[in-house]
């Protein structure tokens, strides 16, 4: 306490730490009446105080400073070597990627010794060569805090551990490559996927310098560069690297099914999202089945894996069999991660999609009102991830005619993702895209066009000329274009748009459909009858489709 932070758990970090951190603190035999009585003594004296609801210790800060300000700087340095090693023993171990089991029951273990952990920090001047524990008790609190979603506290103590790791075995040493691979998981969380991929190019590189490693898990590294191929719309070359990542952990002398189940989820999700969900369903059976098998009936991943069949089943219209999916993952969450977990708020806010598919705008908007709620408390009111649950109200509003309120969500939205993420991201060109659509259905034609225009070209410098999110504004921009009776322009766009989804979407996805509809009002409206009636039958095939959404109003 007198080296690190005024408030601790003694008896915690004495009992879990004292044989790490040498022969001179205490014996792992010591009683506790032994510490008892000591802390008894200090207590007596005033210089300690106990708060027993937390099993916390406060010193005085003038005690501290007095104290440390008697200490020749040997003994300082030895200290702070014995600290940083008892803490790097009692805190708890924790693994980037699948979950562990049992991992959410030390979470408040982790909480009640951050603060003497981050304290810690002030300590490692000048002992990066001779204490290994520095960098791998910053790797386990980084670890936790991106557990946690706590990403901006988690950079800087990634960043410093990468240092310290870095100072200590060298810059192409094995052990950094779960430094890197963690920051490039918060680096990928926050959207910032060049530098994220970067990282693990570079965990990549030092890999195959050391074949076999026992820093990093087999196929993990593969793994995070698919996740990240796959958010920048190159979805063949993720297909191609999830199948690597099975193959090199199905091979292995003992297989992980835990990481075989997680890359089998990613590959349904990437399936999902090219709207292939006739090959989705099963890859998400088979990764649930394996959970099932290993994990308690209750935890996160065998949620997660529910929540991921139930968004299946939603986006292809079984509205029956996702409700109650949806449900059943929210109920073991609120269980095990309590009611306030951000990730509840995923779930939430696609069970209220659910709803607001089905015109339920009054179950809906509670849900999001929850979701919205729980991300503010966590990450605090300014943070991207808000700006989603404030789009997904501010598009909830759209839909119910409540224009001026939507407008204002809308315009929150964009103000915090520029300030976060910056002018050009792809979540602005989003957001820019739905205030587009408000104005549009309102017929404030002039207001829309410029947005979509900013949106379309914010999504082609961010994804290239052919992605799914640069068709989806192109068709918004082309239905713009058909209420002013700009026919040519809009044919122009939603032909462009159509091809960009026949190549990168399923044959039976609903975006197709989308397409071919709009164009079919547009050939109606010309007189064009033979062509309008050979793309119906085109966009009729996909919605004859068994579980298919509604086709959109003409």
């Amino acid at each position: 306490m007198c080296v690190t932070a005024c408030r601790s758990d003694p008896r915690g970090t004495l009992s879990g730490g004292c044989t790490a951190s040498g022969p001179w603190t205490c014996h792992p035999g010591d009683s506790s009446l032994q510490l008892d009585m000591a802390l008894a003594v200090l207590r007596k004296l005033s210089l300690i105080q106990r708060q027993r609801d937390q099993h916390i210790l406060s010193l005085h800060r003038l005690v501290q400073v007095v104290i440390r300000e008697q200490m020749k700087p040997e003994e300082v340095r030895l200290w702070s070597q014995r600290v940083v090693r008892m803490m790097h023993a009692v805190f708890p171990e924790g693994r980037a990627g699948t979950w562990d089991q049992g991992e959410v029951e030390t979470w408040g273990k982790c909480e009640r010794y951050l603060v003497q952990a981050l304290a810690c920090i002030s300590l490692l001047a000048g002992l990066e060569k001779e204490l290994p524990e520095a960098s791998a008790l910053l790797l386990k609190v980084g670890r936790y805090l991106v557990r946690r979603t706590r990403l901006r506290e988690a950079g800087s103590v990634l960043e410093q551990a990468i240092r310290l790791g870095e100072q200590y075995y060298g810059d192409k040493h094995p052990a950094l490559i779960p430094f890197l691979v963690l920051q490039g998981e918060r680096l990928w969380r926050e959207g910032k996927y060049a530098l994220a991929e970067a990282l693990n190019e570079r965990a990549k590189a030092i890999e195959e310098l050391h074949p076999g490693s026992p820093y990093v898990q087999v196929g993990e590294i593969l793994n995070n560069l698919a996740l990240l191929a796959w958010e920048q719309g190159k979805f063949e070359q993720a297909k191609s690297l999830f199948h690597q990542s099975l193959l090199m952990q199905e091979q292995q002398g003992q297989p992980d099914p835990l990481g075989i189940a997680s890359t089998i989820n990613n590959l349904a999700l990437l399936a999902w999202k090219q709207g292939k969900f006739e090959q989705a369903e099963p890859l998400f059976q088979r990764a649930l089945q394996i959970r099932e098998q290993i994990l308690k009936p209750d935890h996160p991943d065998v949620a997660h894996s529910l929540y991921n069949l139930a968004v299946l089943y939603r986006d292809q219209g079984r509205y029956e069999q996702a409700e109650p999916l949806f449900q059943h993952a929210l109920r073991l969450q609120e269980q095990v991660l309590g009611p306030e977990h951000l990730l509840l708020a995923d779930t939430l806010i696609n069970l209220a999609v659910l709803y607001r598919n089905q015109n339920h705008y009054e179950q809906a908007e509670p849900l999001f009102q929850r979701a919205l709620q729980i991300r503010e408390q966590t990450l605090g009111p300014e943070h991207h991830i808000v700006a989603r649950s404030l789009y997904n109200l501010a598009v909830l509003y759209r839909d119910q005619g409540r224009y001026e309120q939507a407008e204002s969500l809308f315009q929150r939205t964009l103000h915090i993702q520029r300030q976060e993420l910056g002018p050009d991201h792809s979540t602005v060109g989003r957001s820019l895209n739905g205030l587009a659509v408000l104005y549009r259905e309102q017929g404030k034609f002039a207001q829309a066009k410029p947005l979509f225009e900013q949106a379309l070209h914010i999504h082609e410098q961010v994804f290239g000329l052919e992605h799914p999110e640069v068709a989806a504004s192109l068709h918004d921009l082309a239905i713009l274009y058909i209420k002013q009776r700009n026919d040519e322009q809009a044919e122009l766009l939603l032909r462009r748009a159509l091809h960009i989804r026949e190549q990168y979407l399923d044959s039976l996805h609903p975006d197709r459909a989308r397409s071919l509809t709009a164009l079919v009002q547009l050939y109606r409206r010309r007189g064009q009858g033979e062509r309008a009636d050979m793309l119906m039958q085109q966009a009729g095939a996909i919605f004859e489709q068994p579980f298919s959404p509604d086709p959109p109003s003409m």
